[in-house]
């Protein structure tokens, strides 16, 4: 009975399609079939809530002598856990500050550097991997780089292969996919941590190397209608992928996504983003009304920044621009986007009224931008 239990069609359907989404996952991170053994990937429900685990586990390994390194462009996510596990260990927090080099705070007692691959409000891309290869040097390879690529990979791809982090976080929903979030990390850094929460159940038994607990992270049965939607997103770029080519598509067979097609899917959506996020920056310098939100060396560099963009307006509130814009059927919000460190750090007033953004994506036309624009400027007030 039990046997036939665990055997029935769901089950064995479900461990299929998880089984899949992780190494498409993989895929789309940039990790090819031949070096997906040195990756760890763990599914949830979202990237918050992994983000969370992965602090609890690292919680058992701080002490009161480590230090941890928390980006002020983070969005609370990648915040608020941190703070928790510095709480609980007796670790000290250490803010890299907006527009500041990270080595003021990094030490030889830094352990964890909590930072995003691109900032959720500032529409900044980082540096991952040269901030990767200085905290592994500063830290004689002893510091953990967790990076947040929700507001990132939407735009720009990982590329975990390259990168050099530690750990690497998305939200399946943000990049086009179904509301799955996954977790991706080097082989030693999982290690370690099902190592540390083994030992913290089971202390008379000495822990296998090389071994990854799966459940002790995805706890309960994990979504498998979302992993099956996983395929879709690897469909989806791999249609990317195939624009312009004389290719024959084909929706009867499921071809494994390939890093090939990742980073041909992503060469097409930076191309066509760059314009449309360029005209109505362009627009918004020209008002002399309007605050741009963003880091002045980033914004003079296309390939640095991406098509999310945020302002306020110096006489009309964030929540009027927003229900003007919807009442002209333009999607866009206003809010502190969980990212109140930036919002405070650029001396916005309101932070509940908080910044407009419009966030860009590679479907969005330069015809859209432009209907944008002149409805921002049939706005009462606007240009006064």
């Amino acid at each position: 009975m039990t046997l036939a239990l665990s055997h029935r069609d769901r089950s064995t359907v479900g461990a299929w399609y998880k089984d899949t989404a992780r190494k498409c996952f993989k895929s789309f991170l940039g990790v090819p079939p031949s070096h997906y053994d040195q990756f760890a990937l763990f599914l949830g429900s979202n990237a918050t809530s992994l983000l969370a685990t992965l602090a609890q586990k690292y919680t058992l390994m701080l002490s009161n002598e480590d230090e941890i390194v928390i980006a002020e462009h983070n969005h609370e996510a990648n915040i608020v856990p941190w703070l928790e596990a510095a709480k609980v260990s007796g670790a000290k927090i250490l803010w890299w500050e907006i527009g500041k080099p990270i080595q003021l705070v990094l030490s030889s007692r830094t352990r964890i550097v909590a930072i995003s691959h691109a900032s959720n409000v500032l529409g900044s891309i980082y540096p991952i991997r040269q901030i990767s290869e200085l905290v592994h040097v500063v830290t004689c390879g002893k510091a953990r780089v967790v990076v947040d690529g929700v507001a990132a990979v939407p735009h720009r791809p990982a590329s975990m292969m390259d990168a050099g982090v530690d750990w690497y976080v998305i939200s399946g929903h943000k990049c086009f996919g179904p509301h799955i979030g996954a977790l991706c990390g080097v082989i030693n850094a999982a290690t370690e941590c099902s190592r540390a929460s083994w030992k913290s159940k089971v202390v008379s038994c000495e822990f296998p190397d090389n071994i990854i607990v799966y459940h002790d992270w995805e706890k309960g049965t994990v979504n498998y209608e979302s992993c099956a939607g996983v395929l879709g997103l690897g469909m989806y770029l791999q249609s990317l992928a195939r624009v312009g080519q004389e290719l024959p598509i084909s929706d009867s067979v499921v071809q494994p996504l390939s890093v090939d097609s990742v980073t041909e899917a992503y060469k097409k959506i930076v191309c066509v983003e760059i314009p449309t996020r360029s005209e109505l920056l362009s627009y918004l310098y020209a008002c002399s009304n309007v605050q741009v939100l963003e880091e002045r060396d980033v914004s003079e560099n296309s390939h640095s920044r991406l098509p999310v963009i945020s302002f306020v307006h110096t006489k009309i509130s964030s929540h009027s621009i927003v229900q003007w814009c919807l009442g002209h059927k333009i999607s866009c919000r206003n809010g502190c986007f969980l990212s109140k460190k930036v919002l405070e750090r650029f001396h916005v007033r309101d932070i509940d009224d908080g910044i407009v953004r419009f966030s860009l994506a590679h479907y969005n036309t330069p015809m859209e931008v432009r209907r944008v624009i002149s409805v921002l400027n049939e706005l009462d007030g606007w240009a006064s």
